[in-house]
């Protein structure tokens, strides 16, 4: 299962800059009103990067089908595409192997409803299933 990048984005950013972002003049809540957008969009690439860096996100390309599904797809190991700073376009992310191995699937369902603002109901786990490969229980 992979989520597109504009999206994680929106995601990270609903749950505000996490503590890995803050900057020393940003002392106050992780979730400050305050905050510029173009800030808010910084610190939510920031955190996506950095959990990029520790193995809780793999980068990946997609296909120019726009679906990842099926298609073929190229770790950030293997393909570093729009590093220089282009739009995000082709690029998604799928949980890394730290996560894998530090986290049991149903965590991660009930991390993935807890963001996307759904209930991690019977019938959301299957569709986790179905994307993840292998029956989450």
């Amino acid at each position: 299962m992979s989520v597109p990048a504009d999206q994680l984005v929106l995601y990270v950013r609903k749950l505000g800059p996490p503590e890995c972002t803050r900057s020393s003049e940003d002392p106050g809540s992780t979730r400050s009103s305050s905050m510029s957008e173009a800030r808010l969009e910084s610190a939510a690439r920031e955190a996506i990067s950095y959990l990029v860096n520790l193995g809780f996100l793999d980068k990946v390309s997609s296909s120019t089908s726009g679906s990842a599904s099926g298609s073929a797809m190229e770790t950030q190991a293997t393909q570093r595409v729009n590093d220089a700073g282009d739009a995000d376009i082709g690029i998604e992310y799928v949980w890394g192997p730290a996560a894998k191995t530090k986290f049991q699937p149903m965590d991660m369902a009930r991390f993935i409803a807890a963001v996307t603002g759904q209930e991690c109901t019977a019938e959301f786990v299957k569709t986790i299933s179905r994307a993840y490969g292998k029956r989450i229980e």
